[in-house]
């Protein structure tokens, strides 16, 4: 489960993602264990969140009709979720302040509840955790680079 977000990157950079500059750069640390991150948060934000944010907002532009529909929501709960873990490694000016981790927790719970609201087949739970996880990421941006942060729009 923790691979998921490490696999869906290298999917994603094998198939030609590019990064775009906005939000939160700094420099990659090492962190308790030796384990650092290899991206910085903007790249983390290009390469993982936003193709996860995109495909949620397609997925749930209405109820799906088949199993795969509502795995594929269930599935990007998960890399939501797994995004805002990966967010909460990052070392750096804003990623010190407590409201860092607190905003990447809610991204986190929304994230986790979308993928269980999918596997109960629960459309309006569903389309709630949607708004719930662009909130979260609207507010992080809004809090930390008001200035240069793209607002997600839903």
């Amino acid at each position: 489960m923790k691979w998921l977000g490490l696999i869906l990157g290298c999917v994603l950079v094998a198939v030609g993602i590019v990064s775009s500059p906005y939000v939160f750069a700094q420099e990659p640390a090492v962190q308790a264990g030796g384990v650092a991150p290899v991206m910085d948060t903007v790249r983390l934000m290009t390469v993982f969140a936003e193709p996860v944010m995109d495909t949620i907002k397609e997925a749930s532009k209405e109820a799906p009709a088949t199993p795969k529909g509502w795995r594929v929501l269930q599935d990007q709960g998960m890399a939501a979720a797994e995004v805002a873990v990966l967010t909460m490694m990052r070392e750096g000016e804003h990623e010190a302040t407590p409201e860092w981790d607190q905003l990447a927790e809610a991204m986190k719970k929304a994230g986790m509840a979308l993928s269980d609201a999918a596997a109960k087949k629960d459309f309006p739970a569903v389309q709630a955790q949607v708004t719930a996880i662009i909130q979260s990421c609207n507010t992080c941006h809004q809090k930390f680079e008001p200035e240069t942060a793209p607002e997600i729009l839903p």
